[in-house]
């Protein structure tokens, strides 16, 4: 007949192995806390890299839509004209070709309305 191993049903045996795979989940978990602040600590450099990066390139952005800007000023335009030898001038009210939306309710009133609109800005341009 078989023998009985008495320390394997011994409750004091089962105990070691308990704390082990409790020590060993504590040290897993602890190892996984470490990994995921690592990384979160990675992306978090990252993103102020970019976020610094990002307002670098709006600062540069701005610095060009100024520079454009003062470029596009009518001075300018002329003193570029000017210095590039070109004599150009207004067109003459024959030379001004205008497209209206046939589709419009009242295409005479809107006529009477832009043609007052452009006689304005024609008396503006002359007078200047």
């Amino acid at each position: 007949m078989r023998r009985v191993n008495r320390k394997r049903n011994d409750p004091t045996q089962r105990l070691p192995m308990t704390v082990l795979i409790g020590v060993s989940l504590v040290m897993l978990t602890g190892i996984l806390y470490v990994g995921i602040k690592t990384h979160t600590e990675m992306l978090g450099a990252e993103i102020r890299r970019l976020e610094s990066e990002l307002e670098l390139n709006r600062r540069r952005l701005q610095a060009e839509e100024f520079r454009w800007a003062e470029l596009m000023t009518p001075r300018r335009i002329e003193e570029a004209m000017a210095k590039h030898g070109l004599d150009l001038t207004w067109p003459h009210r024959q030379q001004v070709v205008r497209l209206y939306d046939s589709r419009a309710p009242d295409l005479t009133w809107v006529d009477l309305r832009e043609a007052a609109h452009y006689a304005r800005l024609e008396q503006i341009a002359r007078n200047e």
